[in-house]
């Protein structure tokens, strides 16, 4: 569970930025109004510009367990500073921003296992956005391409960017993927699938004022049937050597992390001890199985837009005995004379 709450520290450095801020915009407001009531308007406008100071980020846990946080960037935060602070399973967030915006992962490790639990943060400024779409509905079939326009009419330099149904932003300026924003400020959309459907909304803002435009997108068509997490299992024989590869694609680049069977996160490339060392390309290598290497490792392919997982089962196979000598020919004696065959093997005898 997630809970976006602003800290009483927070609450009360609103307040009294809210009453300095309050002055400033009731000079303006003063060559209109009475200074008075200037002051009063500017001091509530203020207030609730700057409300939002802090975040906090929580998980409800139970037993005994260890968390620890990824931020967007794919760094794990190891100690607290001035803005982060990890404590009891929660993240606060001091003086957020829009820059703060971004996919959170929880790691939980407890006695028996370890889970990641992924928090995508969405910072807004707050604006006056429509109630109602003043844009288009367009209906689309799924596999298709999909162009939404913002043409933006302003003398002054403006900064656009798309707001899209799963909470992402989306600017120009960002690599172009299979979905982009144009130059001249449309959104592109290419293969579209039914996850695509949804209100996307495109915001133009300049030193004067901002406007905003609401799609209404809806995907016709078949809809595929839920992709499952795959499973895939492997039996080597002792000693026999096992590569588990995890091939992923995405923009920005994936980084790629694996979770053993003893529940160590790895993520550094390099050898994890004398059995086992992972590649750059992100292949677990391990170089001689034994009874203690079974159980189930699990890929995690991550990014700033999401993660996606493939677990191997391991399962170390045992090999029947097999003599390596070469069938020996056959030795024929007489009955009475003896043989070195014979001697080399233990006689049981019978008591008198």
């Amino acid at each position: 569970m997630t809970i976006l709450t602003p800290s009483p520290l927070s609450f009360f450095l609103s307040f009294f930025l809210s009453f300095f801020l309050s002055f400033f915009l009731s000079f303006f407001l003063s060559f209109f109004l009475s200074f008075f009531l200037s002051f009063f308007l500017s001091f509530f406008l203020s207030f609730f510009l700057s409300f939002s100071f802090s975040l906090t980020l929580s998980v409800c846990l139970s037993g005994s367990q260890s968390v620890e946080w990824m931020l967007p960037d794919l760094s794990i935060l190891e100690e607290s500073n001035s803005r982060l602070v990890s404590e009891g399973g929660r993240l606060v967030i001091g003086n957020a921003s829009v820059s703060d915006t971004g996919l959170y992962h929880c790691l939980v490790r407890t006695e028996t296992d370890v889970d990641m639990v992924p928090v995508r943060l969405t910072v807004k400024e707050r604006l006056l956005s429509p109630n109602t779409l003043n844009g288009k509905k367009m209906e689309v079939e799924s596999g298709e391409s999909l162009s939404l326009p913002c043409y933006v009419n302003s003398a002054q330099p403006s900064e656009t960017r798309w707001y899209l149904p799963k909470n992402q932003i989306l600017q120009p300026s960002q690599p172009k993927g299979r979905v982009y924003v144009n130059q001249n400020g449309s959104l592109v959309i290419k293969k579209t699938t039914h996850e695509d459907a949804g209100e996307y909304s495109c915001l133009a803002a300049n030193l004067y004022g901002v406007d905003m435009l609401a799609h209404l997108v809806v995907i016709t068509g078949e809809k595929d049937s839920d992709a499952k997490e795959e499973v895939e299992k492997e039996s080597p024989g002792v000693e026999t050597a096992i590569s588990l590869d995890c091939v992923a694609s995405g923009k920005p680049q994936a980084q790629i992390s694996w979770i053993l069977p003893d529940r160590t996160f790895v993520r550094d490339v390099g050898a994890l001890d004398r059995s086992a060392s992972l590649l750059a390309n992100g292949t677990l290598r391990i170089q001689s199985a034994n009874f203690s290497s079974k159980g189930d490792y699990r890929c995690i392919a991550s990014n700033a837009a999401g993660a996606d997982t493939v677990t191997f089962h391991i399962h170390v196979a045992a090999l029947p005995p097999t003599i390596n000598e070469e069938a020996s020919e056959s030795i024929v004696i007489q009955e009475g004379r003896s043989s070195s065959v014979l001697h080399s093997l233990p006689v049981l005898m019978a008591p008198v």
